[in-house]
């Protein structure tokens, strides 16, 4: 499966929400980064033909979707930003109900569900009703409902938004061990789901592509406009004011601190690239341009 998106524009009336997106996404995990209102859920949801009306076209093997819309969607498993469960079901009659939705029959269906319960987790509370379930476990739920079908293209808005740091990464690990040999599109503004499960990575700012690349790629090109420092409290509150940052560690009153940005203090080292990661790329592409184009 390919997908190409070419020229793709959106708009609410005269406000322009994106414009001109060009990507091409193949087998893989895809992360798209970027702050909210960035644009990102209004292409999650032309994607996945939840908003038919824009400019542009989106390819899937060389036909547009709008000449394919029904087998389109049936290729898509979606998590939707906002969970959309049905809290008066247990898990088995919400996946049940889903699959049918989804146009699985019913002698194959039992036996999906029961191997997708495992995969995330919840075999134990199957037949529990939702609305009893943590934030957590109603997520997963929703994961599961996206993976029914084993469908060829897999999109998730914000899959961890709500979760406390121990679900999340709970979750984060569930997605990655169920996301290869498919094409996966993860949309979020937390660096943290994507960066160790991402083979790509689309930073979009104000409806806009700032950089796509790998995880290594995308470290690797900020890599002489990333400092190091070993502060004081007192110097790093100083420091932070004029400068983007990132603490890496703190030792003994002494904080190590990755400085960012195309000037760096004349007394700071060069990080080494194991001391960079997406955190520093999000700062450097995102909140640092913006300085910039504001300068």
């Amino acid at each position: 499966m390919d997908i190409k998106i070419n020229n793709l524009k959106k708009m609410y009336g005269n406000k322009v929400v994106f414009e001109n997106l060009n990507l091409q996404f193949n087998t893989g995990v895809y992360g798209i980064l970027g702050p909210n209102g960035a644009g990102k859920s209004s292409f999650i949801k032309i994607l996945t033909t939840n908003i038919l009306e824009y400019d542009g076209e989106i390819l899937v093997d060389n036909i547009d979707i709008k000449q394919m819309t029904k087998v389109y969607r049936s290729m898509i498993g979606y998590m939707p930003q906002q969970q959309a469960v049905y809290d008066e079901f247990t898990l088995e009659q919400y996946l049940y109900y889903i699959g049918r939705l989804k146009g699985i029959s019913r002698w194959r269906i039992s036996k999906e569900i029961d191997e997708i319960v495992e995969k995330v987790n919840l075999s134990k509370v199957i037949d529990k009703k939702i609305r009893t379930y943590s934030g957590g476990m109603k997520q997963r739920a929703v994961f599961a409902q996206s993976i029914l079908g084993n469908p060829k293209l897999l999109v998730l808005d914000e899959p961890s938004a709500g979760l406390d740091p121990g679900e999340r990464v709970n979750l984060r690990n569930i997605i990655a061990k169920n996301s290869k040999n498919r094409i996966t599109i993860i949309s979020t503004h937390i660096v943290s789901d994507i960066e160790y499960i991402a083979d790509y990575i689309i930073l979009i700012n104000k409806g806009k592509i700032v950089k796509v690349g790998t995880p290594d790629a995308l470290k690797t090109s900020i890599k002489k406009r990333v400092g190091v420092m070993y502060l004081s409290e007192e110097e790093f509150d100083k420091i932070k004011i004029q400068y983007s940052t990132r603490i890496i560690s703190k030792n003994n009153e002494v904080i190590k601190v990755n400085i960012i940005g195309d000037k760096l203090p004349n007394h700071c080292l060069i990080a080494d690239i194991d001391d960079i990661n997406l955190e520093d790329v999000y700062i450097y592409y995102i909140e640092e341009m913006h300085t910039r184009r504001r300068n």
